[in-house]
C-alpha cells in the first residue's frame, strides 16, 4: 500500500494578478542584481528589440505597505519595457510583504527552485520548433549515422547518441557543413557501437583535425584517422586531452583536444609513409 504523502499547510498569501503602467513599479538595489553591467545591458537591449508578449513571463510584485509595489522578480522585463515606452501596462501577480527582508527571502527562494534549461533540451524545443540552425545540425547528426541523446548523462544512453551541441554548432561556425560532418563521421566510426561519454571532449579535437586539414587543402585520410581514433579507449582520449590542457591553463579544450589528436593522425601517417616506402 501507498504511504499517503502529508503536506505542509500552504504559507503566504494568495497573490492577485494585475496592471500597472511599468512607471508604476520599483526595484530595491539592497537585494536585487545589479543590472549595471555588460550583461545585463544586453539583455535588456534583446528583450526590448524583440518583445513578445508570447515570450512574456508575469513580473512578481511586492506591495510594501504605503511605500508603493516592488518587483522581487522580472526587474530585466521591467527595465526593457521601459526602454521601449510604447508598453502601456504590464500584468503582473502581487503579494504583500512587510519589509524588504520578506521580499529578499521570497526572490533568493525563487531564483534556487528554478531549474535551468540545458542547451541539449532547448535545442530539441528549436527542432521541434522547426528552427533552421537547429535542424541543419540535426540533419548533419544524423548524416553521420549518429542520434540525439536523451539527457547529458551519456552514462546510460544508447551507442552512437551524442549531446554536445555546443561543440557542433562552434565547428560549423569555424569550419563550416563539409568539415562538420566528415568529423562527425569519423567519430562515429571510430567509436562504433559504443556509448558516446566523452564526445562532447573528444568532438573538439576531430572537429579541429578535419577542420584544418581541409582549410589547408590537404584533407585527411577518414580510414586512417577513424584508425588512430579506434586505437584507444574514449577515456585515454579524454585524459590525454585534459593532461594536455592542464599544462597549459589558457588553451581551450577543444583546441587541447585538436592538438592531442592532429599529433597522433600525423604521427600514423609518418608512420605509413615509411611503410609504404
Amino acid at each position: 500500500m501507498t504511504q499517503k504523502i502529508r503536506y505542509a499547510a500552504a504559507k503566504g498569501s494568495l497573490p492577485v494578478l494585475q496592471y500597472l503602467t511599468p512607471g508604476q513599479l520599483q526595484v530595491d538595489a539592497s537585494y536585487q542584481r545589479s543590472i549595471e553591467n555588460g550583461q545585463s545591458r544586453n539583455l535588456i537591449a534583446r528583450i526590448a528589440k524583440d518583445w513578445n508578449w508570447d515570450l512574456y513571463q508575469v513580473l512578481v510584485v511586492s506591495r510594501r505597505g504605503d511605500q508603493g509595489l516592488f518587483v522581487v522578480d522580472g526587474q530585466h522585463r521591467l527595465q526593457a519595457a521601459k526602454l521601449r515606452g510604447d508598453i502601456g501596462q504590464l500584468p503582473f501577480v502581487v503579494a504583500t510583504y512587510a519589509s524588504a527582508q520578506e521580499e529578499a527571502a521570497i526572490f533568493a527562494q525563487l531564483n534556487r527552485q528554478r531549474t535551468p534549461l540545458k542547451a541539449l533540451d532547448i535545442f530539441k524545443a528549436a527542432l521541434a520548433g522547426r528552427d533552421p540552425e537547429a535542424c541543419a545540425v540535426m540533419s548533419l547528426i544524423a548524416n553521420a549515422g549518429l542520434s540525439l541523446a536523451t539527457s547529458t548523462n551519456n552514462v546510460d544512453q544508447a551507442p552512437g547518441a551524442i549531446s554536445n551541441i555546443g561543440g557542433i554548432r562552434e565547428a560549423r561556425r569555424s569550419w563550416g557543413d563539409k568539415s562538420t560532418l566528415k568529423a562527425l563521421r569519423v567519430m562515429a566510426r571510430g567509436f562504433d557501437g559504443q556509448v558516446m561519454r566523452y564526445a562532447g571532449t573528444i568532438f573538439g579535437g576531430i572537429a579541429g583535425t578535419v577542420g584544418a586539414a581541409d582549410k589547408a587543402g590537404r584533407p585527411i585520410s577518414e580510414a586512417l584517422l577513424v584508425a588512430v581514433l579506434g586505437g584507444q579507449e574514449q577515456t585515454d582520449w579524454y585524459r590525454d586531452i585534459m593532461s594536455h590542457k592542464a599544462k597549459f591553463p589558457e588553451m581551450r579544450t577543444p583546441d587541447a583536444a585538436a592538438h592531442i589528436i592532429t599529433t597522433s593522425y600525423e604521427e600514423a601517417a609518418a608512420d605509413d609513409e615509411e611503410i609504404a616506402a
